[in-house]
């Protein structure tokens, strides 16, 4: 038994080839509005990213100048820390005098600020 291929294409007429080539055109049409409309989502996902990072980084940029003014207001507060040690020392000393000359000690009490 000899197998041959078997010749089953019919002639197509005209009318059926200009069917098939306008159904692949339509076809590949649909398959370019279907990749532009990736592209599009794509494109759309880039922009949302970049603004997001650019985002992200006037944030992060925003975070250094407050922790710049951080770190001053830090400054200053030890500065005035200090200052207010300096001065509490040398008003217990004065306090310490007064003390020293008072001959009520309970009278110091009433000099002493309150502490809460």
């Amino acid at each position: 038994m000899s197998h041959e291929p078997e010749e089953e294409e019919e002639e197509k007429s005209p009318e059926e080839v200009q069917l098939e080539a306008e159904i692949r055109a339509i076809e590949l049409d649909i398959s370019l509005m279907d990749l532009r409309r990736e592209l599009e989502a794509q494109e759309e996902l880039l922009e949302r990213w970049e603004e997001g990072i650019r985002k992200l980084k006037e944030e992060k940029e925003e975070a250094e100048r407050y922790h710049l003014n951080t770190d001053q207001d830090r400054a200053d507060e030890r500065a005035l820390k200090a200052e207010f040690r300096q001065a509490s020392c040398l008003y217990w000393n004065s306090c310490k005098r007064t003390f020293a000359t008072q001959k009520n000690p309970l009278s110091l009490q009433k000099m002493l600020p309150k502490v809460a």
